[in-house]
């Protein structure tokens, strides 16, 4: 799911279309503005499709982040 991990684009144009993108730095789906176009994938018309085209990476991130002492980690200690 690259889809995914890319930065979210609104792209050169001067429209105003809210969408939805998934964050992978806050492993949710968060809203922007789109302008109508070029952009990429991760680009999503509603949270639900975000939600879902992305949760399964969401889902493989969290198992690789380990909470301690208040500090996010990836990997083994």
């Amino acid at each position: 799911m690259m889809v995914c991990m890319q930065d979210s684009e609104p792209g050169p144009c001067q429209g105003y279309f809210n969408r939805w993108y998934f964050e992978s730095s806050k492993l949710m789906c968060l809203p922007f503005v789109f302008g109508g176009c070029r952009g990429n994938r991760n680009n999503f018309l509603t949270a639900e499709e975000c939600n879902e085209a992305c949760g399964v990476v969401r889902g493989k991130l969290l198992a690789l982040y380990t909470l301690e002492n208040n500090v996010i980690s990836i990997g083994h200690s």
